[in-house]
């Protein structure tokens, strides 16, 4: 008869074994109550018999033994997991890595694209057909949309004065402090790259408040930001304000509606297609970021002083002007002009 290299096989074996399960501990334990030898014990189970020593003997020196894997719980709790589902039942073009972005920002949980994937693994979709329609910039479409997003801004607009129209976005920004040696040659260990995130506000005579952050801004700092920036203005008797904000802010942070109803605040979302009504915004931050790009800072302490600096340059002259040119892009829409 010939016996096979028990040790010879145990080897190969165990570079295609997992761990041992809890049924193939029982059986083990099981067989060497009958009294079969390990030797025996391996080759029919097919486990190193070095592992079937270590549980025998765990189980005589009364040891317990550990659950296999590790902690296997899910980062993402049931309610996590529901309100993961409804994201994609709301919007089935999300990526996984978008929805694990969104994860991150409004839930505050940091977890793999195969957490993700694994959550929505049981969801029962809803059948959907999507079709993906191509809609020129200045179509008749986008045109009438636009006058009717220009029409009723005007409307909204018409009994307010211009301090009161508060103008607000946030924007990502990444920059790379090199911290010089002697020497011909940096290195990457010599490069520092820090993510900033920015909310501001400003009216047609100046910055109202802005707030520089070091992680991804969510819903908690946008609520804090809101309400912070309701009371500034009051204390500059700038009183029934009406917050103009991208709809894509609102989609992105879900609950930001309700938060804004609960407050009585008045807020115009502005459609993809008329983000130019967003122009006095956009372009503070545009000064502001050149502004910080060619202020040549040394280190972070420098870097976060000109970061503050930025926001002080922007004059009422600027945003005036900025108001001003929304102004105009607003009658172009209300005359149904093309936009370049």
């Amino acid at each position: 008869m010939k016996f096979m290299n028990t040790a010879k096989d145990n080897k190969l074996k165990r570079k295609n074994r997992g761990r041992t399960s809890e049924s193939e501990m029982e059986e083990i334990l099981m067989h060497h109550s009958k009294g079969i030898s390990n030797t025996y014990i391996s080759r029919i189970l097919k486990i190193p018999r070095s592992t079937i020593g270590t549980i025998i003997k765990r189980m005589k020196e009364g040891k317990p033994f550990l659950p296999q894997g590790g902690d296997r719980r899910s980062l993402l709790t049931e309610e996590n997991k529901k309100l993961l589902q409804s994201w994609v039942e709301k919007d089935p073009t999300a990526t996984l890595k978008e929805l694990q972005q969104k994860t991150m920002e409004l839930l505050g949980v940091k977890c793999s694209i195969t957490t993700i994937k694994r959550s929505l693994k049981t969801f029962d979709y809803t059948i959907k057909k999507i079709t993906i329609k191509i809609e020129e910039i200045n179509g008749p479409s986008t045109i009438n949309d636009r006058f009717i997003c220009a029409d009723t801004f005007k409307k909204i607009t018409s009994d307010l004065n211009a301090k009161q129209c508060i103008f607000i976005d946030l924007m990502n920004f990444t920059i790379e402090l090199v911290n010089k040696r002697d020497g011909l040659f940096t290195t990457g260990a010599d490069i520092k790259t820090r993510h900033i995130f920015i909310l501001a506000s400003m009216n047609k005579y100046g910055i109202i408040s802005f707030k520089i952050y070091e992680k991804v801004i969510n819903l908690q700092n946008l609520q804090h930001f809101l309400l912070n920036m309701k009371h500034e203005l009051v204390r500059n008797e700038i009183y029934d304000p009406i917050f103009i904000v991208s709809q894509v802010v609102s989609q992105k942070y879900d609950g930001l509606t309700k938060i804004l109803e609960n407050e009585k605040i008045k807020t115009f979302y502005i459609p993809r297609h008329s983000l130019h009504i967003l122009y006095p915004i956009e372009q503070c931050f545009i000064k502001w970021k050149k502004y910080v790009q060619c202020d040549r800072v040394q280190n972070e302490n420098q870097l976060n002083q000109s970061m503050e600096n930025g926001f002080v340059i922007i004059t009422e002259q600027d945003c005036t002007e900025y108001y001003n040119a929304m102004l105009d892009y607003l009658e172009k829409c209300l005359n149904k002009k093309i936009i370049n």
